[in-house]
């Protein structure tokens, strides 16, 4: 049988994301071995449903925005990462077999995608689902998620925590955490000469990510240490105007992104649900103390005390705490850092990238 695979994701992202970023790293390392890959984005059409809820305008100008993209060639994974150029990107508006490529395997990457690949008529066996997060969001269920877990998809989840759902449901899963670019991030800047008032964290849009969350935990820490800085990044635009104590850099290339890790001895993030958060590992990797929410996907690499420092979710004064605490104590700031440095390199692309590779065969010599 061909080894061909063919990843279907929920919705186009002309942006840096880390959900595609990990389809993008399995796909370059599949192209490596011999496989044929093919990337299928969902393109949504707005609907009627929308239109009834006076939702319908801001849809449609996405919808012509990304048609127009599309177009003119202009969307693409490979305007933001370095996506092996023999990965076949298609842009489909209906998901139905008929207009799928052949393949020996298929990937949902997420609920919405999921249903696509459970009709496929084609063996169960060649069916898999890329789950890397608890998608109980955008006023989806918790039921309507697990729902999806019960496909007859055999199932991969980046984290302990979403293979304990599996398990709570009696449901078989392939533990595949995701990896680190140690070649990409890198510690250049010794942890001991660091400014231990420069803070680092990304800017997001999204409020699952608990931004508003470090803004008002680092306010509580201005109050004892006026003389923080705060170095941002992200990729999208601010919707405020930054105060001087804050830096921000958009959609950083590799030297602006590792300086912003290794200028910083602190890194924060407050995500109120994450499948795995890439941005803790690379901040550890660059020699970042972590102070992070207490969810999934950041308790796969932080252990409390140990390699990061744990905040219950929305809990602000905890946040700024644990902050406050690094800040105060270098010794115990720079052994955490330290320690966080040590045990990220576990993390590695190409050993995950072996458990992908070994499911995908036992299907194709079936």
């Amino acid at each position: 049988m061909e080894k061909t695979a063919t990843f279907i994701l929920p919705c186009v992202f002309d942006y840096p994301a880390g959900g595609p970023k990990v389809i993008y790293e399995y796909s370059n390392r599949l192209i490596e071995h011999g496989w044929t890959v093919n990337i299928v984005y969902h393109i949504h059409k707005p609907t009627l449903k929308s239109f009834k809820r006076k939702k319908f305008l801001i849809p449609a100008i996405d919808f012509v925005k990304t048609l127009l993209k599309k177009k003119r060639g202009a969307l693409s994974g490979k305007n933001w990462f370095k996506l092996n150029h023999k990965v076949t990107e298609l842009f489909l508006m209906n998901l139905e077999e008929k207009n799928l490529p052949k393949s020996s395997i298929f990937i949902a990457t997420g609920i919405n995608t999921a249903k696509y690949v459970r009709d496929l008529q084609i063996s169960d066996s060649r069916k898999f689902y890329l789950i890397q997060g608890f998608e109980n969001w955008d006023g989806i269920s918790d039921e309507n998620v697990i729902e999806t877990y019960h496909y007859p998809l055999t199932k991969f989840v980046i984290s302990k925590g979403l293979k304990s759902i599996l398990d709570n449901e009696r449901l078989d899963g392939i533990y595949l955490p995701n990896g680190f670019d140690f070649e990409y991030f890198q510690l250049h800047q010794p942890i001991e000469q660091r400014d231990k008032y420069s803070i680092a964290m990304m800017y997001h849009i999204s409020d699952l990510k608990g931004i508003s969350e470090c803004f008002a935990a680092l306010e509580i820490v201005r109050k004892i240490f006026p003389q923080i800085t705060l170095n941002m990044f992200g990729a999208y635009p601010l919707n405020f105007r930054p105060p001087k104590w804050i830096t921000y850099i958009q959609n950083p290339n590799k030297k602006q992104h590792n300086d912003i890790y290794n200028n910083s001895s602190i890194f924060i993030n407050a995500s109120r649900s994450e499948g795995w958060g890439l941005t803790i590992g690379e901040a550890m990797i660059c020699g970042c103390a972590v102070a992070c929410t207490d969810n999934n996907g950041f308790r796969e690499m932080v252990k409390d005390r140990e390699t990061g420092l744990l905040s219950p979710v929305c809990d602000i004064n905890s946040l700024a705490n644990n902050i406050i605490y690094l800040i105060e104590n270098d010794e115990r700031r720079i052994e955490i850092a330290k320690y966080g440095n040590e045990a990220i390199k576990e993390f590695s692309w190409d050993k995950s990238y072996k458990i992908l590779e070994q499911a995908f065969n036992r299907v194709i010599v079936l």
